[in-house]
This record gives structure tokens, C-alpha cells and sequence, in this order.
């Protein structure tokens, strides 16, 4: 069994009038940010400028080499934490990119996926947050100078910045759009 293309629904092939050959037209439905195309490029620049963040503080994250990044239930969620942030990035690019009214593939891979990633990433960071409290606990590690406690507060940024960013994506939803 082959791959099915998901998009093939929102397409159909018509005869061409004269009946020599076949044209695909698009008769799925159109999405629209319910802001201008100004504000919807500056929208987008603020979101690349989030996604950057979370690059940036997953690798300074990562350099800290603690003891606590041994542990399988810490590394496993942060190193999977790698995919949200890569996807939420290619969605950012592709909003960027797409025109004011996208075709539903472009709005499943631009904003439903930043919607996605984004989500992903707060459940992954709370996941690497429990587990880097259990290991703060379980080693009774007190000192709040300990690269853990930098660790921990890392992660907390993820979780307080995805949550902040849902909500901002809540304020710039998409519209159906007859054409």
C-alpha cells in the first residue's frame, strides 16, 4: 500500500474544454489570517524571532552538560524536544512564504503546524521539568547556583514561552474564506 496524499481530497481533475487533456483544479477551501498582509508579515517576523529563541536557548541549554542529562528520563524528552522546535521553525518559514489566502495544505503546513509544535514543545519542557525536579529531589540538591537549578529555569522558559505563544497564535486565528 502506497503513501495517500492527504491534499487529494481538495482536488479534482477536469476535462479541459474542447476535451483535449486534463487540468487539476483546487476546490478545496481557502484560509485567510484575520489581519492585513502588513501585519501578517510582521506577525510572522515576530513568530521566527520566537522559533529563533527556542533554537538558541535548546542549544545553550544542551551545553550545560549536567549531571542530571545522564539520566534517560531527562534526556529522552529534551532530545525530542529537538523535532517540535525543528517543525515549529519550517512552519514559521512556510507562514512567511505563503500568500494572504493560503490553500488548506499551506495553512496545515504553516499555522496548524507552528499550533502543533508549539503544543509539543510545552508538554515535552514539562516533561524535562518533572523529571529534572525528581532528580534535583532524589540527589537533594539544594544549591540554587547548581547548573540543575540553570537547567531547570531553561526549561521553565520553554514551558512559560510555549504557553505565551499559544496564546499569541490564538490571537491571530485563520478564517475559512469563500472564493
Amino acid at each position: 500500500m502506497g503513501r495517500r496524499n492527504k491534499y487529494v481530497k481538495d482536488y479534482e481533475t477536469r476535462i479541459k474544454e474542447g476535451g483535449d487533456g486534463e487540468e487539476v483544479v483546487y476546490t478545496g477551501k481557502y484560509y485567510r489570517m484575520n489581519v492585513s498582509d502588513e501585519k501578517r508579515k510582521k506577525v510572522g517576523i515576530s513568530y521566527l524571532a520566537i522559533q529563533v529563541a527556542y533554537v538558541v536557548a535548546f542549544l545553550l541549554m544542551g551545553m550545560l552538560d549536567t549531571d542530571g542529562s545522564r539520566k534517560v528520563y531527562i534526556v529522552l524528552p529534551y532530545m525530542f524536544l529537538f523535532l517540535p522546535i525543528y517543525y515549529g521553525l519550517l512552519g514559521t518559514l512556510k507562514l512567511l512564504r505563503a500568500k494572504s489566502e493560503m490553500v488548506f495544505a499551506e495553512y496545515d503546513q504553516s499555522i496548524l503546524r507552528i499550533k502543533k509544535s508549539t503544543t509539543g514543545m510545552m508538554i515535552l519542557s514539562l516533561a524535562v521539568a518533572v523529571g529534572e525536579v525528581f532528580y534535583l529531589v532524589s540527589n537533594k540538591i539544594t544549591s540554587l547556583n547548581s547548573l540543575e537549578y540553570k537547567f531547570l529555569m531553561g526549561t521553565l522558559f520553554f514551558v512559560v514561552i510555549s504557553f505565551l505563544f499559544l496564546q499569541l497564535q490564538s490571537k491571530y486565528e485563520c478564517v475559512e474564506v469563500s472564493k
